[in-house]
């Protein structure tokens, strides 16, 4: 026993030597008379200046420990006399007992007052290349042989555990200027302080930072979040994460945008996973949430995820993007939508499913996908219940208001005359090249131009320069609607050809519902070609080439400033008192028309309707150029002799498309008659003339008989 008390007496003895040799050695070593050493060194070996201008602290018990004041390292050579980095205050403290157990404990590590300045230049030469091979070049493979010492137990024990209380960055200020770009970007200033670090266990940290890079963009971010590191296990925990920032920038909505987020981020290397949870972001008025899980995220990354949309006012939403809020037909669109979807994709594609998305009183669901970023490859395939695009378009002016008669706008209007819009359609040509997409849509109920269409099919493809809308084809008023659309831009002037069809549609109902009147009723059927090309709409409507033809079957001309002047020519062949009260409409049994298509010039040559008591013939021209109309409608009674000749009761129509007038030709009509009783009279004299010379012949004959007669006495 007193053995041991002798030795544990000695060891203290000894404790106390040491402790108070290191003190000597403290209080008589000067690490600050070592300063033009160690800049030498770092001379040396870096070939920059490194200025030592505060003092050097050092201690070695209980903690090891080192303040660096003021110092700063010089550039690359070529990049300027301003130092690469320059620092305020260095502090580190490391427990010295621990140490010796292999278990490392450190005390707040405190950098103050960082600056480092980064550059490249034109060729490409960053001010950092030296120092990274420098590094590179000093590092060289452990031979066999200290690999097998270090197996065999000939190096230090590994350390078994990191503590840290805590890292402190103050004041920190980076800057980055890439010639090669002409890029320049500061961070100004850049803070962070974090709690106790323990590998494996929550970390709080706090950071804030001014990010301005030039000219126009500022981004101001505060963060803070539970860190959890774990290397030995290749885990990472970013939890309780709450970050808000705000850029301005003058292409933002009002300069600025702030954003609001939160989640939990967690990332496990070894079996190359990452979940993304709990997120919640803040936006512009707008609210969303939801969450990722990726897999393979070193190999072959992969994600799978949802997200949702709160309800939100997209008028508001447009007005905090700094948009215009378009005025609309309706003002009560446009107040509210919703969207949902399920995400995934890899690090070169993206697939949502599930996409639901509703718009006031629509709501939609499907599809949509994008593959190959470098030459996307867009699919969407979506359904719509209904939608009214009427109450989204934008509200007639006061001129168009107070232009329309009644009656649709074959009944004319006192709008100004019409003439072609030259217009450039400012078609992407390059970039529909590129495209590669298709696209379908599903609509229940579409009104458009106040016409109801059901069951609306409408497929659209892009590939390789050719875009195609077909089919195009929905339900409408009893028949059907069918249409084919292809532009092609593979050339330099955009080609365009299309193809429509109507199918026994109640015209009545459908005009009805466009113009407010059904001014002409009856089954409707009508084909049609076009081809055409340009750019600019007056171009186009020069172009266009092709054929059409219609029919109607069992229908009338209604109410309508046409009708009424038939109603009118009708009494007059008639020879009658037109009364109004009782001309309501002009019915017919049916209405055919083919024409011909040149150069925006619509031709006419065989309108012909055809009704109880007469029938109309028509003839003419009307031009998309001038969108002038040149027509005559030829209106006589009903005969049953088709091939013989009649007279006809012409109305000229003419005018703009938005301004027709119609006239009864009464000098035309007169012609005819006068000619018609000329030819009464020639004929009457005529045949009073035959009669004349058919007695004189007769009278001289009889005179002859008689003479011959007395001549040869008979």
């Amino acid at each position: 026993m007193k053995i041991f008390k002798r030795i544990l007496l000695a060891l203290a003895i000894l404790l106390l030597l040491l402790v108070a040799g290191a003190g000597i050695l403290l209080a008589s070593f000067d690490p600050n008379s070592y300063k033009s050493e160690i800049e030498q060194i770092v001379l040396d070996r870096t070939g920059r200046e490194l200025r030592l201008e505060g003092d050097i602290g050092l201690s070695l018990f209980p903690n090891i420990g080192l303040d660096l004041g003021k110092a700063e390292l010089g550039n690359a050579p070529g990049f300027g006399d301003n130092p690469f980095a320059r620092v305020e205050t260095v502090r580190l403290n490391v427990a010295l007992i621990p140490l010796l157990k292999s278990k490392v404990q450190v005390d707040t590590i405190v950098l103050d007052g960082l600056k480092l300045s980064l550059e490249r230049n034109q060729q490409g030469v960053a001010n950092w290349d030296d120092l990274v091979q420098g590094q590179g070049q000093e590092a060289t493979a452990p031979s066999p042989e200290k690999e097998a010492s270090a197996s065999a137990g000939g190096t230090a024990p590994p350390i078994s555990d990191v503590q840290v209380q805590g890292l402190k960055i103050i004041n920190a200020r980076l800057s980055f200027k890439d010639a090669q770009k002409g890029s320049d970007l500061k961070l100004d200033p850049f803070n962070l302080e974090t709690g106790r670090l323990v590998l494996g266990q929550p970390m709080p940290l706090i950071m804030d930072l001014h990010l301005i890079q030039a000219p126009d963009t500022d981004l101001v971010a505060s963060l803070e979040a539970l860190v959890t590191l774990n290397p030995a296990q290749e885990r990472y925990d970013l939890s309780d994460l709450q970050l808000e920032a705000t850029v301005k920038q003058p292409d933002l909505p009002k300069g600025e945008v702030t954003l609001e987020l939160s989640a939990d981020l967690r990332a496990d290397l070894k079996a190359q996973t990452a979940t993304l949870e709990q997120l919640l972001v803040k936006v512009l008025g707008l609210s969303a949430k939801g969450g990722l899980t990726a897999e393979k995220i070193i190999d072959a990354p992969s994600y799978t995820g949802n997200f949702k949309v709160e309800r939100f006012n997209p008028r508001t939403l447009l007005q905090q993007l700094g948009a215009e809020v378009p005025e609309t037909a309706d003002p009560d669109v446009l107040k509210q939508a919703e969207l949902g979807f399920q995400i995934s994709g890899t690090d070169d594609s993206i697939k949502l499913a599930g996409l639901n998305l509703s718009l006031d009183d629509s709501k939609m669901n499907g599809t949509a996908s994008v593959a190959n970023f470098e030459k996307p490859a867009i699919r969407v395939d979506l359904a719509m219940d209904g939608i009214n695009l009427d109450r989204y378009s934008v509200p007639e002016s006061a001129a168009s208001k107070g232009g329309a008669a009644p009656g649709g706008p074959i009944a004319g209007g006192s709008t100004t005359g019409g003439g072609a819009s030259d217009d450039d359609l400012g078609i992407p040509g390059e970039q529909l090249r590129e495209l590669d997409a298709i696209l379908n849509f599903k609509v229940g109920q579409l009104i458009m131009q106040k016409a109801t269409l059901t069951d609306a099919v409408v497929g659209i493809t892009a590939q390789k320069g050719v875009v195609r809308i077909d089919p195009f084809r929905a339900a409408l008023y009893g028949g059907s609607f069918n249409s084919q659309v292809t532009m092609d831009v593979r050339g330099k002037t955009p080609k365009f050809t299309l193809s429509e069809s109507l199918k026994g549609v109640q015209s009545a109902p459908l005009l009805k519902d466009m113009y407010g009147d059904s001014y002409l009723s009856g089954k409707a059927n009508m084909d049609a070609s076009m081809t055409t090309s340009g750019n600019q709409v007056s171009t186009i409507k020069r172009n266009l080439n092709g054929k059409m033809s219609l029919s109607f079957k069992e229908g009338s001309i209604n109410d309508s400033r046409l009708s009424d002047q038939l109603n009118k020519v009708i009494a007059v062949i008639e020879k009658r008192q037109y009364d109004p009260a009782k001309a309501k409409g002009t019915k017919f049994s049916s209405l055919t028309a083919s024409a011909m298509i040149k150069n925006g010039l619509i031709e006419n040559k065989d309108m012909h309707l055809i009704a109880p008591k007469f029938h109309v013939r028509g003839l003419g021209t009307a031009s998309l150029v001038n969108e002038k109309v040149d027509y005559q409608l030829r209106l006589m009674k009903s005969s049953e002799d088709p091939s013989a000749q009649q007279i006809y009761a012409p109305i000229d129509v003419t005018g703009t498309f938005d301004n027709l007038t119609y006239r009864f030709n009464e000098k035309e009509y007169a012609n005819q008659l006068l000619e018609r009783e000329k030819k009464k009279v020639e004929k009457k004299a005529r045949e009073k003339v035959d009669k004349e010379v058919d007695k004189a012949k007769e009278d001289i004959g009889k005179e002859v008989d008689k003479a011959l007669k007395g001549l040869f006495g008979r």
